[in-house]
């Protein structure tokens, strides 16, 4: 996937699709202030809506799998987006690094 975002220098996130964890997270929003919390988003293409629930669980499950999460400080919130088409999907979930095995 070939993410391109247009940040003004004083918005509070930085956007990437980068390497984070045990692989190559879809988007991370980096907090550049202290006190904002990190964003890492999950994405799944599915070929019919009878599959955007297992699309978000396969989305959410990478992320915990590869730890993209590993090294964020404070509560991070994982964001899992499955789309059929035009039709998203969303489950979101918020977790502490470093309260984490």
């Amino acid at each position: 996937m070939n993410n391109t975002f247009s940040v003004r220098s004083d918005e509070r996130f930085g956007f990437t699709e980068t390497e984070e964890g045990n692989g190559r997270v879809d988007m991370i929003m980096i907090p550049k202030a202290e006190g904002t919390t990190p964003i890492i988003l999950g994405l799944k293409k599915v070929d019919s809506e009878n599959h955007l629930d297992k699309g978000l669980d396969e989305a959410m499950g990478q992320i915990h799998e590869k730890k993209y999460h590993a090294g964020m400080k404070g509560e991070t919130i994982l964001i899992a987006i499955a789309f059929w088409g035009k039709f998203p999907r969303i489950r979101t979930e918020t977790v502490d690094p470093a309260t984490e095995d």
